[in-house]
């Protein structure tokens, strides 16, 4: 009888031991898997970043270029202001490209 008990004992212990391998195994795949996730994460955070400051650059440039076209089309506005002006009044010259 004794025997019988050791026998299931000992098939039980292979049991548990064998279940503990598997999760182990289970747990050195899954802390794999979280090294190569979190690494990606990481990259993708850079790369969020990175086209964060691009974006902001391209906001500035548009912003400064936008202002630069403003400020020609106010100097157009005038001079075209001052032609007419000087039209106006019978001055030819002042408006004349040649």
């Amino acid at each position: 009888m004794l025997a019988g008990s050791l026998g299931r004992s000992i098939s039980a212990d292979d049991t548990v031991e064998l279940e503990l391998d598997q999760l182990r195994q289970e747990r050195d795949l899954l802390r794999e898997e979280i090294v190569q996730v979190s690494a990606r994460l990481k990259a993708s955070r850079d790369e969020l970043q990175e086209m964060e400051r691009r974006l902001e650059s391209g906001r500035e440039q548009a912003s400064q270029s936008l202002q630069l076209l403003q400020e020609e089309r106010k100097k157009r506005q005038t001079a075209e202001e001052d032609c007419r002006t000087h039209a106006e009044v019978g001055d030819r010259t002042y408006c004349d490209p040649t």
